[in-house]
């Protein structure tokens, strides 16, 4: 079974200001927010080098998200739905922008 996710995309400095001009709180604001409205999930911004581009992690505790222990195949669907929605809410519209799979950790119940 599927326990813990890990993503990531990019973003530029540009699209972090878009982001905070329409919620109008920073981005640790945005983030805090947004981690406030889903269990089991953790977003961090680091900067990439000196440059103007930063990644976005997405830590997403599947068990805690879904509420329940056992996750199937039929669940995918709902966990793909969730991760979509944090994408709308960061302002991650454009196909290039969309998270990518990093780390799957699976648990097994004996």
């Amino acid at each position: 079974m599927i326990h813990t996710i890990q993503l990531y995309t990019y973003i530029s400095l540009e699209e972090i200001r878009k982001a905070e001009g329409l919620y109008a709180l920073d981005i640790a604001d945005i983030i805090k927010k947004i981690e406030a409205q889903y269990d089991g999930v953790r977003l961090t911004v680091r900067r990439i080098g000196l440059g103007k581009e930063y990644i976005i992690y997405l830590f997403l505790d599947a068990i805690r998200l879904l509420r329940k222990a056992r996750i199937t195949e039929v669940d995918y669907n709902v966990i793909q739905e969730e991760i979509d929605d944090i994408s709308k809410k960061l302002y991650l519209h454009k196909e290039n922008e969309r998270f990518v799979l990093l780390r799957i950790d699976y648990r097994y119940d004996v």
